[in-house]
């Protein structure tokens, strides 16, 4: 399968406490948000469509800041943010071809590459699901396939992490030599020990 047959799934709807900001307006480099970055990553290597949850507070801020993000991408709101990742997994698909196998990504791992991606593709059609793994560790992000977008779609769980949900269906762990697929940028201290900075 090619990448230009899914699409993707980028949440950001967190609270964000630890970081004091929205996780999604982070640099990754100077003049580029998590946001941005990641966007434009999905939008080069062809995902369609292209969605991003953000809580309403979120989205607030957002129309705060003058983000330079692809015409393609819809920006959708998680009401509920607080019922956890599920729900923001829920608001995105709800937009999204639920034929197509799609790419769920955190905001908080903002290194996601094309190979990997292209690596994920590759494998999905024997399987229901994958990821890429470091060293015997499972990283981000995940690809899902049409089959168990429906499910998530019709059964609706709530409160229930993806991780435990996807244990009913087979997986294929993607052997990668980064890293950074493993990378989980809850806090400052975090932040700097992936960029050697400071996140402002």
């Amino acid at each position: 399968m090619s990448v230009t047959h899914a699409s993707a799934l980028i949440l950001a709807a967190g609270g964000s406490r630890r970081m004091n900001r929205p996780k999604f307006s982070l640099a990754f480099k100077e003049k580029t948000t998590f946001l941005e970055h990641l966007s434009m990553i999905y939008h080069d290597s062809g995902c369609s469509p292209l969605v991003a949850v953000l809580s309403s507070q979120g989205l607030a801020e957002m129309s705060h800041l003058k983000l330079d993000l692809p015409s393609a991408l819809r920006v959708v709101v998680n009401a509920h943010p607080e019922r956890g990742r599920f729900s923001s997994v829920l608001a995105g698909l709800s937009y999204i071809d639920a034929d197509k196998p799609v790419f769920i990504q955190n905001i908080d791992n903002p290194f996601t590459e094309p190979d990997i991606l292209k690596q994920l593709a590759l494998a999905l059609p024997h399987f229901d699901y994958t990821c890429p793994v470091f060293e015997g560790k499972r990283g981000h992000p995940l690809l899902i396939s049409g089959k168990v977008v429906r499910d998530i779609l019709a059964e609706k769980p709530a409160d229930v992490p993806l991780n435990l949900f996807l244990k009913k269906y087979t997986g294929c762990m993607v052997e990668t030599l980064s890293s950074r697929v493993l990378a989980n940028i809850n806090s400052e201290l975090d932040y700097r020990a992936w960029f050697g900075r400071k996140s402002y």
